[in-house]
């Protein structure tokens, strides 16, 4: 368990967690994406 000097610190860290997390979710939404277009234009060509 990590000690923190304030809530001030404290807030700081829960903020960037919450903001790694929702940036990795979003890239891998994206991703995502652009595996299924690939497939769609996969599937049209042949």
């Amino acid at each position: 368990m990590n000690s923190f000097h304030s809530w001030e610190g404290f807030w700081q860290h829960k903020k960037l967690e919450t903001h790694r997390s929702f940036y990795n979710k979003s890239k891998w939404l994206r991703s995502e994406k652009i595996i299924n277009l690939n497939i769609i234009k996969k599937t049209l060509i042949s």
